[in-house]
């Protein structure tokens, strides 16, 4: 107990040591910034004069979303100031960290080498940003990521950072031009000296970036990697010898590695980790450079599990991408001269042989359909091995995960209905349209004229979108051969939204597809009739949407009770104005009022709107929840195949 009170006493002082206001009391601007996507300055701060601070500029980026990793470093010669090194951190720091250097901000044309500095400033480095970051009167308040931290340092400083490798607080370590004594009566006065036992205490991931063979810290940094088997370790040289690159511009081909190794490892950027993951490696296709690694979380195809198999929307005779039995996903694009490829929604991929990238989600992902595309070298792309499906604005690829219940979307041997393309003109919009009509497998036999049910996409997506991901014929083919729901036809058209809602367009989220009533009143339910055998009245008429398509129901539906006598939203967008419902004439002429919706999206709103109707006097209202989905097509299917067996018993 004694001991853990003197603990937080220990804190307490330690914060209270840290708490005076950060305030730079002098800059200075670095190669105009450095070249990555925050301007950076050098900077000394009141409250850490013994330090020279390398942040970006602005602040204001950064924030709970986006927080600042903290990398604290040491100089060579142990020096007090990184007057070698400046460019090299600076560099660093225009990438998105906060860089703390041991030592006085260098001046122009002044070096620093006597009053060596210790290691324990790298200490007092962390501490200073963890204090920084609680005190609400700091400019980093609430910015840095104080847990995601990096030690480093160049020779000596490099030495430092081993000094304190055993540091909790710390995620990874960075060896520049360094490396424990092989022989220890090779030092140099003052510098650390730890035996080669210090390396049992690394934790983390460690790099060392040496300088190659006429690097005088070449064969101890190479005796370390080879001690070192307990953690991810790598050695990489670049033949420049012991001076490395830091006083180049943008501190030269040594900042590309430390910038990748540090995103990788303090922001978690799979991108990055390509320059050090796969065989060869992004790092073995810059010229010089050679690599060692041990340890690395490396996937290679050997590896991936047998019990996999094709992605069933794939192409005809493509075995790329993969789904295992356990939901998880297997991706392989072949891309040989890209610097960088990812997967939307899930992240970069991994180089591997001869131009392959690979990826292998880390868990299950959650049942149903989803898209995704790839994104390379900046340049979005539909994968070449799926079908395409028009969603979120562009024609997109689609995996499918097999969901419990998905017997009830499969292609069975039952009587298949026919989804045929229909053209019409619109003189609400004066263009040539079309629409897609599923009829029942009976409807080619005879005469007999059938109910219809009008059936909305959503956002961003098109009239393809219930047929290619939503798969309502073959939903509707198995529900009217079990009996479930009576034959039908049922019409898609574009509902003029496939352009995502932008409020800079002028448009307000009320006008945003509206116009979609119009040219269902009075184009495409005047065609259906007189191209289909349909019954042409408000009591065989329905309509449904999801998403936004939900919202278009609503509008459409609720100031036309004369037309329609059935209604869902499937997570329908915006709200019913039940204000502006008679419940009187919507319990006469509205027989189902179905809303439906994802269990991962909140479906306590759909609750509360149900209850509010029921408590306005409203009947016939119909909720449902699919399981464990949200706002995707496997909540729609499932909404659709609720929904139908509810419509035209009357």
């Amino acid at each position: 107990m004694k001991k853990l009170f003197c603990l937080a006493l220990a804190f307490i002082a330690l914060v209270s040591a840290n708490v005076l206001k950060a305030q730079d009391i002098a800059t200075k601007l670095i190669e105009d910034g450095g070249s990555g996507p925050y301007k950076a300055i050098m900077a000394t701060d009141e409250s850490l004069q013994t330090h020279t601070i390398f942040k970006p500029l602005n602040l204001e980026p950064f924030g709970r979303r986006q927080l600042l990793p903290v990398l604290v470093w040491g100089n060579g010669a142990c020096a007090n100031s990184p007057f070698e090194h400046y460019r090299f951190l600076n560099e660093i720091a225009s990438n998105g960290f906060l860089v703390i250097a041991i030592g006085t901000m260098p001046e122009d044309g002044v070096r620093y080498p006597g009053n060596g500095s210790q290691s324990s400033q790298l200490i007092d480095a962390i501490n200073w940003a963890i204090a920084q970051n609680a005190d609400p009167k700091s400019q980093y308040y609430q910015k840095i990521d104080v847990n995601n931290i990096a030690a480093a340092g160049m020779s000596c400083g490099g030495l430092q950072a081993l000094d304190v490798c055993q540091d909790p607080r710390l995620k990874t370590v960075m060896v520049c031009n360094s490396g424990l004594f092989v022989n220890r009566g090779t030092a140099v006065a003052g510098m650390p000296m730890p035996e080669k036992e210090k390396l049992n205490q690394i934790h983390t991931p460690i790099i060392y970036i040496l300088g190659g063979e006429s690097d005088i810290a070449y064969g101890n940094g190479m005796d370390d990697f080879r001690r070192i088997n307990h953690v991810p370790a790598v050695a990489v040289n670049y033949p420049v010898g012991h001076g490395g690159t830091y006083a180049q511009p943008h501190g030269g081909e040594f900042s590309v590695v430390a910038i990748a190794w540090l995103k990788w490892w303090l922001k978690g950027d799979k991108a990055a980790a390509n320059l050090f993951l796969g065989n060869p490696s992004g790092l073995q296709k810059r010229p010089g450079w050679t690599i060692e690694k041990k340890n690395l979380p490396e996937q290679t195809l050997a590896e991936i599990p047998a019990d996999t198999k094709p992605n069933e929307l794939n192409i005809k005779g493509a075995e790329w991408p993969r789904v295992g039995s356990d939901g998880r996903t297997y991706f392989k694009v072949y891309a040989p001269d890209a610097e960088r490829v990812e997967i939307s929604y899930r992240g970069a991929m991994t180089r591997g042989n001869d131009g392959w990238w690979t990826y292998v989600s880390e868990q299950p992902e959650v049942e149903g359909f989803h898209y995704y595309t790839l994104s390379i070298d900046g340049v979005t792309t539909a994968d070449k091995n799926t079908r395409p499906f028009f969603g979120t604005g562009i024609w997109a690829s689609g995996i499918e995960i097999p969901a419990p219940d998905r017997d009830f979307y499969a292609k069975k041997d039952v009587p298949h209905g026919l989804v045929s393309e229909s053209v019409y003109y619109s003189t609400v919009r004066n263009e040539w349209r079309r629409c897609f009509v599923y009829t029942p497998a009976e409807y080619a036999k005879g005469n007999k004229k059938y109910p219809v049910l009008y059936l909305q996409h959503g956002m961003a997506e098109d009239e393809t979108g219930w047929q290619n991901q939503g798969r309502m014929n073959f939903i509707m083919d198995n529900l009217i051969a079990e009996g479930k729901a009576v034959p039908m036809i049922v019409v898609m058209d574009s509902g003029n939204i496939e352009v995502a809602f932008n409020a800079r367009s002028g448009q307000s989220r009320d006008e945003y597809g509206a116009d979609f009533t119009d040219v269902l009143l009075k184009d495409i339910i005047p065609h259906i009739e007189k191209s289909f055998r349909v019954k042409a009245d408000r009591e065989h008429r329905a309509m449904a949407g999801l998403s936004w398509g939900g919202m278009q129901t609503y509008w459409t539906v609720l100031p036309h009770l004369d037309v329609f006598s059935y209604m869902g939203g499937f997570s329908g967008a915006g709200s019913l104005d039940i204000s502006k419902i008679n419940p009187a004439e919507f319990n006469k002429k509205m027989h189902v009022l179905f809303m439906g919706i994802g269990e991962a999206e909140g479906p306590a709103r759909v609750q509360a709107t149900a209850d509010q109707l029921k408590a306005a006097g409203v009947n016939n209202v119909v909720t449902y929840v699919s399981p464990r989905t949200a706002h995707e097509f496997l909540t729609w299917r499932r909404c659709l195949r609720e929904f139908v067996p509810l419509l035209f018993k009357k």
